[in-house]
């Protein structure tokens, strides 16, 4: 159902003249502000209306600031406010020109800009009037004078209508002709936000000798292809209906009614409903400001709008100078915005609209940043010890070009400022390290500008290869190896075991640590510094726990004539615990021996102590029974056929020596007699060809 035509005459008083709408009208798209050219003393300028809370119409005023740039127009008329509220074009007529141009003026600061006429591809030596853009501003309308088919009594309005695109480079192609009736007089564009209807003014046959314009629109089926305009009835009278309006806030549509009154043109100002069939889609208002991260700065920016899901191009637009940006986006829809900015990390957001209905308003704020901090924490990978390495950055296509790496207060970390859309190679090194090397790209988009690396480095290694060998019968036995670095308490992991042969990578010059174990057999505890030979085989001999087999254990030593251990012997004595508590059935005598030069009673005395002292070590610190232990001072009676494990380097400054008997056996061994055993009577020798049974 139409709805009734009412009309208004726009009158707005000005410094007590009456104001009536000479050549057009605009609205913005929020329905809140009218801009429209007006008589003031004879002359055309540019007035603003907004409404009050009562959603009224208030009084008009001048827009002083914009029409000082425009006092020696000859001819201003079309205004059409972008529907971001942006941006106001209009035509105009400037003196030495005879033609009516298209100009420009940009809102910034809540004034409007001087005028700037379009590129040349829009305006020529004909008449360009009338302009009107997509929301997204990538589509112009506008007029320029054609001659109808068939003469006109008025032909002042006749015009044909053309459409000009904008490229993804913000440049207007050529225009193309919009064919949208067949009487080829057309005037007033009007398109919708979204492009796909045209409202404009077409003249009818004179009738009477009578021309005669009426408001149409049609909807763009396809691209190009339009459907047969529709009149708005309710909006057409006998007089000429021109520059139609949206106000979208209260669904109306308005036009200018121009007729010739004696001899002057009167305009009234009319509004009606939207007709049945007619409707536009709604749009939410996007409000972004675009900063520099550190210094809050505004950015000019270019922001790609896309579709999210075919990453299609939808409109290329640009903030103004303090950085902010308004954008009307189409309801029911999701969008992908890229902003970019040369020197700037670029930056990538969804926005989802597809909820949201007219008058919805969405803010964002968007920080850029043109630089990005790299933080290193360099590390031993085995100990996680800190290193303070070497860090070299160079650029990935400038190897010359180095950039600055700060060592921060706590070991190990550094820290890395780097400009965005590069690529960067950088090297970490240190000496007994493997140099570590990697790629950070940049180039990309990017949503951080703080990074943290961690950098395990591998230090230098060589392969050892230890060989357990039983002497029992001189073959590769099973074990279990522990190797520990000393210098800076790492544990290694052996690997690659086979039957008897453990392997492991250790450090270049670090002094390490191999215990090796195993049930029934007397441990191999020693230590190597790795490089001091060339040899990287170390062959370990393990005694088995037999009957009355003397072992030696050099490494447990006294204070200088007392029987006080000596803090470098707990190691042997730690690992002799160990041992009986994992051979439980095992039954020993601590043997001592001294070279003091004392006499015999005193040697004996001393050696009776010092056998206790180790004995009492394993009883009280190890937690062995007694039972299990006997102590003997042997003076200076050394044996003869002390059994060594291989570690025993014959210290000659040695004032005593501990041995241990075994006086019951492990279990599981045959007792054999031990004289048929081959046993070492020096120090640091080890008995080979044993003959004795395997363990069971």
């Amino acid at each position: 159902m139409w709805v009734a035509l009412t009309y208004i005459v726009l009158c707005i008083s000005f410094t007590s003249i009456a104001q009536v709408v000479k050549t057009g009208i605009c609205i913005s798209y929020d329905g809140k502000t009218m801009i429209y050219t007006g008589d003031d003393h004879g002359r055309v300028q540019f007035y603003q209306a907004d409404k009050n809370v009562m959603w009224k119409w208030g009084e008009g005023t001048l827009i002083q600031n914009f029409n000082q740039y425009l006092d020696s127009a000859i001819v201003i008329k079309d205004p059409f406010l972008s529907y971001d509220g942006q941006t106001l074009f209009f035509s105009l007529s400037v003196p030495g020109s005879s033609e009516l141009d298209i100009y420009y003026s940009q809102l910034k600061n809540g004034k409007w800009q001087e005028p700037k006429p379009m590129s040349e591809t829009i305006n020529t030596d004909e008449d360009e009037e009338s302009p009107s853009l997509t929301a997204d501003n990538r589509y112009l309308y506008f007029t320029r004078k054609a001659m109808p088919a068939k003469p006109l009594a008025d032909e002042e309005y006749c015009r044909t209508i053309y459409r000009s695109v904008r490229d993804v480079e913000g440049n207007w192609q050529k225009p193309e002709l919009v064919k949208v009736s067949s009487v080829g007089c057309e005037a007033y564009p009007l398109i919708s936000p979204n492009g796909n209807i045209l409202l404009f003014s077409s003249a009818k046959l004179p009738q009477k000798r009578k021309q005669k314009y009426d408001v149409y629109y049609v909807k763009e089926d396809m691209p190009g292809v339009w459907s047969t305009p529709l009149p708005i009835d309710a909006l057409n009278t006998e007089a000429n209906d021109v520059s139609a309006a949206i106000d979208f806030q209260t669904k109306q549509i308005y036009a200018l009614q121009v007729e010739q009154v004696k001899k002057e043109k009167q305009s009234k100002l009319a509004t009606v409903a939207f007709p049945e069939g007619l409707s536009y889609p709604t749009f939410s208002i996007l409000y972004a400001v675009i900063k520099d991260l550190d210094s809050k700065a505004p950015v000019p920016a270019i922001v790609s709008v896309r579709d999210p899901i075919t990453l299609g191009l939808i409109n290329t637009v640009q903030n103004d100078e303090q950085g902010n940006l308004k954008l009307l986006l189409l309801n029911g829809k999701k969008y992908k915005f890229d902003y970019y900015v040369p020197g700037y990390s670029q930056y990538s957001k969804y926005y989802d609209f597809s909820n949201t209905s007219y008058g919805h308003v969405d803010t964002d704020s968007v920080f850029l940043f043109k630089t990005v901090s790299l933080k290193l924490n360099i590390y031993d990978k085995s100990v996680f010890k800190p290193i303070n390495a070497n860090v070299t950055v160079v650029e990935a296509d400038n190897i010359r070009k180095f950039y600055d790496v700060k060592e921060l207060a706590i070991a190990g970390q550094f820290l890395i400022n780097l400009p965005v859309g590069k690529k960067y190679n950088i090297k970490v090194e240190d000496i007994g390290y493997a140099p570590h090397i990697f790629s950070f790209d940049i180039s990309q988009t990017m949503f951080f500008n703080k990074f943290e690396e961690d950098i395990a480095l591998i230090a230098d290694g060589e392969n050892y290869t230890i060989n357990v060998i039983s002497t029992l019968n001189d073959s590769l036995m099973n074990a279990r190896v522990n190797i520990s670095n000393v210098d800076i308490d790492e544990l290694i992991n052996v690997k690659d075991i086979k039957a008897g042969t453990f392997a492991a990578d250790l450090r270049k010059d670090n002094n390490y640590t191999i215990l090796i174990t195993q049930k029934g057999y007397y441990f191999d505890n020693r230590m190597i510094t790795t490089h001091v030979s060339n040899e990287d085989t170390i062959n370990v001999k393990l005694v088995p726990l037999l009957k009355e087999v003397k072992i030696a254990l050099p490494t447990v030593k006294f204070v200088n004539n007392t029987s006080d251990l000596t803090t470098e012997s707990y190691s042997e004595l730690n690992n002799l615990v160990n041992l009986m508590l994992e051979n439980p059935e095992v039954i020993v005598e601590i043997g001592a021996y001294t070279d003091n030069k004392a006499d015999a009673a005193y040697c004996n005395r001393l050696t009776t102590y010092q056998a206790r002292s180790v004995g009492d070590y394993l009883v009280l610190r190890g937690g062995i029974t007694k039972d299990r232990i006997t102590s003997k001072g042997y003076g200076k009676s050394i044996p003869s056929d002390l059994q060594y494990t291989g570690n025993f380097s014959g210290d000659k400054e040695a004032h005593s020596l501990i041995w241990l008997t075994i006086v019951e056996p492990a279990r599981g061994i045959v007792k054999r007699d031990p004289s048929k055993l081959v046993h070492a009577t020096t120090p640091g020798k080890t008995p080979v060809n044993e003959t004795a049974d395997e363990i069971e």
